[in-house]
């Protein structure tokens, strides 16, 4: 984006990055939907991949997820972390939720896979919990989610009666 604001034409930015035009457009969109002040705090993240970058600047649509960011990169611990660690805090800050949505008819929470891709939505409401696998995610997951439920339940509560009796 520096290449394209230092006022060279957009197939300077594609030569540059070895890449073609809808890709450049892509990386383009990302970074401007990223405010400076964070891209400058993280800095390069080289092991971070546009994907995750991708996530970032649309949890950062939310002005409270922006809010929860901007606090995270003023800590002064965030600083002493290298680019790929400021990368995945700020990330972090993002996801979180807040109290805020917890007020609201239904409190809405990403889950992103470990790659920074997106694989799902919960919405907490009152009396339920929804879990919403997104587009991109492949069918065949939905399906082996399902297939595995009754065993993560079964070790879940394996797990809470344990703690339960220990507890008591």
């Amino acid at each position: 984006m520096h290449i394209e604001d230092a006022g060279h034409k957009r197939s300077v930015v594609q030569d540059a990055l070895a890449i073609d035009r809808a890709e450049a457009s892509k990386l383009i969109a990302v970074a401007k939907a990223i405010p400076q002040d964070i891209v400058t705090a993280i800095g390069k993240a080289p092991k971070i991949g546009r994907g995750r970058w991708q996530t970032l600047s649309e949890l950062l649509a939310d002005a409270a997820a922006a809010k929860r960011t901007k606090a995270a990169i003023s800590d002064p611990a965030f600083a002493s972390k290298d680019s790929n660690a400021r990368f995945l805090a700020a990330f972090s800050a993002a996801s979180r939720p807040t109290a805020t949505h917890a007020s609201k008819a239904g409190r809405l929470a990403a889950v992103v896979a470990t790659n920074g891709q997106k694989i799902a939505q919960i919405q907490h409401a009152d009396r339920e919990l929804k879990l919403s696998i997104d587009k991109a995610v492949p069918a065949a997951f939905a399906d082996f989610l399902v297939d595995q439920l009754p065993h993560l339940f079964d070790a879940f509560s394996n797990s809470s009666e344990r703690q339960e009796t220990t507890e008591a």
